[in-house]
Formats: structure tokens, sequence, C-alpha cells
């Protein structure tokens, strides 16, 4: 989880490729992780169960099942972006990730884009005939009841002379959230328009996350001296 998934797959398929870490030994204890979720549900299942794998840190485990069970149903869903293939192929192991995947009867993307990409990559990097009338399935949350809801609040009563815009951010303590360059931004504001200062107030809220894995660590750092500044 703190190797191979969150400080190669996160990164490369985010699209920030200068954080991606190339390591064969994790990459060794990736596959082997698979590969005993592979075993224990071969093991805890019926033969005619349909087993549903999710997300990044398994994707070698429908290839896995699909050796101890050739019959079984198996679908995987990603819920990160799936990347371009000019940037996938930059892993070394981008193939075996890639025949992993296919391994399973059913693959779902949120988005038209990664539904694209990744039929892409099975054409360039395994030479696959592809269908591209593949489906997506999009996931989240349900927009026209959220807008209902907010609909219905009551903003507090304020006096004319005590107007204070107030922005604020909820996210992941993730580097893909962007929170440094929102806080750098918020600076550049208040040093192009002074008039603002003291009328606009930002708060960001960042929960920790993936503390074990260096680059979050690091982060956090950098944050707390920017607020700090």
């Amino acid at each position: 989880y703190a190797g191979f998934a969150n400080r190669t797959l996160w990164p490369l398929f985010h699209y920030f490729v200068g954080r991606v870490n190339i390591d064969g030994n994790t990459w060794r204890t990736y596959d082997r992780v698979n590969e005993r979720f592979a075993q224990a549900v071969a093991g805890e299942s019926p033969q005619d169960a349909v087993v549903w794998i999710h997300d990044y840190q398994l994707l070698r485990t429908p290839h896995h099942l699909r050796q101890l069970s050739p019959a079984r149903r198996i679908a995987l869903f990603l819920h990160i972006p799936f990347p371009a293939a000019d940037v996938f192929r930059v892993l070394p192991w981008s193939r075996s990730l890639l025949r992993g995947m296919l391994a399973a009867d059913l693959i779902g993307f949120h988005v038209p884009s990664y539904v694209e990409h990744f039929l892409t990559c099975a054409e360039r990097l395994l030479g696959c005939e592809v269908d591209r009338s593949a489906g997506l399935h999009p996931i989240g949350v349900d927009v026209a009841h959220v807008e209902a809801l907010a609909r219905k609040g009551k903003s507090p009563r304020r006096r004319e002379s005590d107007r204070t815009a107030e922005i604020l951010g909820v996210d992941r303590l993730d580097y893909t959230k962007g929170i440094q360059e929102r806080l750098l931004a918020i600076e550049r504001f208040f040093e192009r328009f002074p008039a603002y200062r003291g009328h606009v107030v930002f708060t960001q809220i960042a929960a920790p996350t993936r503390e074990r894995v260096e680059e979050y660590t690091q982060l956090k750092r950098e944050i707390d001296e920017t607020v700090g500044r």
C-alpha cells in the first residue's frame, strides 16, 4: 500500500510522472499481495460466485484469480483515472498490469476518456483488437439532491458593514488536490489586491492521509511552512 500502490501507481495514474517511484522490489511485493488476495477469495467463495475487485491496489488480482478459478465471473472497477498510453507506458510493468486487468470479465471506469485510454493501451501495448463501443459507469454524488438542499438552507443575516467573503476548501492532504498551489494563489491574490485584506477569509481543512509515505510527509511539511509564512 505504501510502496508500489501509492508511490508508483497513484502518481502515475494522476500524471505526476516526476513523483513516480520505479522499484522492482515494490513491484514484486505488489504482485505477491495481489496473489494472496486471489488465493483468499478462491478459498472463501464458491466457483459460481461473482467477484467484484476494486481499485488500483488490486489490478493484478483478476489475473491470479483466473489462474486459480478459470470459470469464475470477475469484475473490476477502477476508482481513479486511467492515464494516456504515453504516460502509462513509462511503467516497466505496464503490460503485466494490463494483463492483470484484462483477466476480468467486466472492467468499469468513471468517464469516457479513461475508457479510451485503457483501450488504447490494450491496443498499442498488447496488440489487442478492441471494441470502442465499451461502456462506462460513472458514480458520484446526487448533484440535484445536493443543490436542492443548498437552496433550502438559510444564509445568516449580516450587516452591510460586515461583509466578508468566505472561501472553504475540504480535501485529503494529497498533492493531487492542489492545496499548496491554492495557498500560493491566495497569497498572490492578497499581494495584487491588498484592498481585500480583512474582507476575504480562506479556510482549508486538510485531512492527513498516507502518513507512512515519504512524499506525503514532505507535502505536509511544505504546507505547514506556507501556512506559517
